[in-house]
């Protein structure tokens, strides 16, 4: 990793996504991210939303507009991004992306029709670790989730939620769920090797 990490908080609530994707990419690559990547994050999220957050069509747009900039920079940005969807999204599939040294943004339910992206950066058998861009000082009254941060604090480019894995794997409409098969979605960041 380039420099100083530091991961973001979403500053109103429609900014999940943008916020997740570039806070995964941070983890990966520090301050080496291409301005240009970020731009087109933003552009591409905020203009394809609809009502229950962003658009998949955006998302896949988003993976694109990442690999593209790998190509042009395969030096300084080597990242490949894949867009997954339905029963491909399981919980056993993050945690391999993550043991690998990826970075997984999966869709979350926070609420029956409401879908939130989170910055998954590393399981262990029994817990998910993940930065949620949406700040809140307790995660305690969330069933099966738990703070990741012991002290309250804000901290510096680490986990601040953890989400057991069985919560995690729910398909139903619990919060922190990633809810139906059929309606699962995460984007896959992962650094490729420089050849």
């Amino acid at each position: 990793m380039d420099g100083y990490m530091v991961f973001n908080y979403q500053p109103t609530t429609g900014l999940c996504c943008p916020v997740a994707i570039i806070n995964g990419l941070v983890a990966l690559f520090g301050q080496g991210i291409p301005p240009v990547v970020i731009k087109q994050i933003y552009e591409i999220t905020l203009d394809c939303r609809h009502a229950n957050g962003t658009s998949s069509e955006a998302l896949q747009k988003v993976v694109r507009a990442i690999n593209a900039a790998a190509r042009q920079h395969p030096k300084r940005f080597p990242c490949k991004a894949r867009y997954l969807w339905g029963r491909r999204v399981t919980v056993r599939m993050l945690a391999r992306v993550l043991d690998c040294g990826g970075v997984a943004v999966p869709i979350v339910l926070v609420s029956r029709n409401e879908h939130h992206a989170i910055t998954a950066l590393y399981a262990d058998p029994e817990w998910v670790y993940v930065f949620d861009g949406y700040y809140r000082k307790r995660y305690g009254h969330l069933r099966g989730c738990q703070s990741a941060n012991r002290s309250g604090q804000i901290v510096v480019a680490e986990a601040n939620l953890r989400i057991r894995r069985e919560v995690l794997e729910c398909s139903g409409h619990q919060q922190y769920a990633l809810g139906p098969r059929r309606e699962r979605e995460a984007i896959i960041l992962e650094r490729r090797s420089c050849e």
